[in-house]
């Protein structure tokens, strides 16, 4: 492989996925937040009472934050390896780039799905 390919691919390609990563454990985080005190302060939920669909909802937002650390973690793991001339972290980042944002996009849409049920409900209605 050409070394100045490689540096060049090390210096910019590898921070803008990693920046990525982040972008996407706040996203998902926030998300997290943000149905809580949807849910109680517009809808008028009582706290503590979570429905399935918004669980679920949870759970991938939840496993999108976790993949996106392993994700900073492989990415560092690369750059140490360029730098050194080691081998390089025993998982394909690609992989898990492409679970947390699967993960991300089905958990996003199970809430908007969760919130507009809530909203359509008898429930919220004078």
């Amino acid at each position: 492989m050409d070394p100045s390919w490689s540096k060049a691919f090390a210096e910019h390609v590898v921070p803008a996925y990693i920046d990525g990563a982040k972008t996407f454990i706040q996203l998902s985080v926030g998300a997290i937040a943000l149905s809580v005190a949807f849910k109680e302060k517009i809808l008028g939920s009582k706290p503590g009472f979570v429905t399935p669909l918004v669980a679920a909802a949870w759970v991938l937002l939840l496993f999108s934050t976790g993949a996106g650390a392993l994700y900073l973690w492989i990415g560092a793991r690369v750059m140490d390896a360029w730098e050194t001339g080691t081998g390089g972290p025993p998982i394909n980042g690609a992989w898990v780039y492409g679970a947390m944002l699967i993960a991300f996009y089905a958990g996003s849409v199970l809430l908007v799905a969760a919130m507009a049920r809530h909203l359509g409900s008898d429930k919220t209605r004078p």
